[in-house]
């Protein structure tokens, strides 16, 4: 019998799938800029502030200095986050949410 790994991100929600609305369970309410940049990684899930002012499901995609592109939905919708929008357009996944799964 042959097992294969799998790896899964201390911020995978298994109750969600990318777009799903947050519960207030599931996230940080606030993140500082500081915490956002030093716990965000590519393959990492966040919540991502929609034009309708909900907070959905999204992974990043991609990252540098100044931004952070996120994956919004299971049909691979994108978003690019600039730096001076994270504290007010991102919040963490609550990982002891994440841990209870």
């Amino acid at each position: 019998e042959c097992r294969q790994l799998v790896w899964v991100p201390k911020t995978f929600l298994p109750h969600l799938r990318l777009g799903d609305t947050a519960r207030l369970m599931d996230m940080i309410p606030i993140s500082p800029l500081s915490d956002i940049e030093s716990s965000l990684f590519i393959q990492d899930f966040c919540f991502v502030l929609r034009s309708n002012g909900q907070y959905t499901y999204a992974i990043v995609a991609d990252r540098d200095g100044e931004s952070f592109r996120v994956v919004l939905d299971e049909a691979g919708s994108t978003k690019v986050l600039r730096r001076e929008y994270w504290d007010s357009s991102i919040r963490l996944v609550n990982r002891q949410t994440a841990r209870r799964g």
